[in-house]
């Protein structure tokens, strides 16, 4: 589903590892909220819950708690990147670094 999303644009990519995670790289077109700001759970309550959320982190793990609040926060389409940003770059699929 991630590959459809980027087909399709449609939905928020969110990527919830720390900063210093993200300079290494992330996928293109991922908004940024790291799950251990103390304000996660009101900082999710700014996207609309109407569209799907696409939750990535290093290893799915993080994304996996996060996809858990989300959906307590009433989000209907909610979907976690099995194996994360690691499982992204070893499939070979782009990446994005800012310079």
């Amino acid at each position: 589903e991630m590959k459809e999303l980027r087909k399709t644009n449609k939905g928020v990519l969110l990527d919830v590892r720390t900063p210093d995670e993200v300079v290494q790289g992330y996928i293109s077109g991922a908004v940024f909220l790291n799950y251990y700001l103390d304000d996660f759970d009101s900082q999710i309550e700014k996207y609309s819950k109407e569209q799907p959320i696409y939750i990535y982190c290093r290893s799915g793990n993080r994304s996996n708690r996060a996809a858990e609040i989300f959906t307590k926060h009433g989000f209907k389409k909610v979907y976690n990147l099995k194996g994360g940003y690691k499982s992204w770059v070893n499939g070979k699929n782009k990446i994005e670094k800012n310079n």
